[in-house]
């Protein structure tokens, strides 16, 4: 049993039986398919070139972040040992390391 339709849904039923195929100029098909074709050599001698920039690029940042931490440690070491040297003679203490 054929549910009843709505006047929303008979309207829209109607302008369903009026559309008509859509026509394409001459040689659409082809002119598509060859610029696809383009498209896909062009991206071919690219394509290599990005992983191997892309871990070159992340390997240089590696090595520049681990001298940047390393300088760091040291200086802070530095700094640290020098402090204490400070307030010792501020206060005169003897520092003496085992």
């Amino acid at each position: 049993m054929r549910e009843r339709e709505t006047p929303i849904t008979d309207d829209y039923l109607k302008s369903l039986n009026n559309i008509n195929e859509a026509e394409t100029k001459d040689f659409f098909y082809a002119r598509t398919k060859q610029r696809l074709v383009n498209e896909q050599e062009q991206k071919e001698w690219i394509f290599p070139l990005k992983p191997i920039w892309m871990i070159s690029m992340l390997a240089f940042l590696l090595i520049v972040n681990t001298l940047i931490l390393t300088q760091k440690n040291v200086n802070k070491q530095h700094i640290k040992a020098a402090s204490i040297e400070n307030f010792a003679i501020a206060y005169d203490q003897n520092i003496s390391y085992y």
